[in-house]
């Protein structure tokens, strides 16, 4: 059984589970430290609907981590305190432990075909999720137009011609019938087309 938060990697993408509007969301944000003595973590404090949203200290939330080798995990935490770095704005947990191991398959992919619009900085100074939600329209990006590939739950896949480090921070467009969908996303795999069954 695991009782502490050694399998969290920093970078690592990781949701926190939030009701709004009658609706369970998970909103994603990213982990950029770890202390695993005493089980707490940092987190950018996420974003919603291009605003930093407001996590409530003390509350118990439902977080998601996902790990490439072992799977999915779902876990409790509480915010301890949050506090601004450098313009950002950050959040402490406290990992409380209750972990299950969540099977992949429920999160179904779907393959589609769509043409997905990738942007990124051009300025590494503003390679960060939430500088780059936040001043979107002054920065200015690379847009490079690839193949979508699939969609699930977890995320999305595209073929890309250019290699992609792990880690990179970017904004995906992507048209779905009437949605206009703009996705902040990071670089989590990225698979040799020769070496997968695609």
């Amino acid at each position: 059984m695991i009782d502490s938060i050694k399998f969290l990697k920093i970078r690592g993408s990781i949701q926190i589970m939030e009701q709004i509007d009658d609706e369970i969301t998970s909103l994603t944000t990213t982990i950029i430290d770890i202390d695993s003595d005493n089980n707490i973590f940092n987190v950018y404090n996420p974003i919603y609907k291009n605003r930093i949203y407001t996590i409530s200290r003390e509350k118990k939330y439902e977080f998601r981590y996902v790990d490439e080798k072992t799977g999915i995990y779902s876990f409790e935490g509480k915010v301890l305190k949050r506090y601004k770095e450098n313009s950002l704005y950050i959040l402490e947990i406290e990992f409380l432990g209750n972990i299950k191991k969540i099977q992949r398959r429920e999160f179904f992919r779907i393959n589609i075909i769509k043409n997905l619009i990738i942007k990124e900085p051009i300025d590494d100074e503003f390679r960060n999720s939430l500088k780059m939600i936040e001043l979107k329209d002054k920065i200015k990006f690379s847009t490079v137009t690839y193949s979508l590939k699939d969609i699930s739950g977890g995320g999305l896949g595209f073929y890309s011609k250019d290699k992609f480090k792990l880690g990179t921070i970017l904004i995906a467009n992507l048209n779905l019938g009437l949605n206009n969908l703009e996705i902040l996303g990071e670089i989590v795999r990225v698979i040799d087309i020769s070496d997968s069954e695609t």
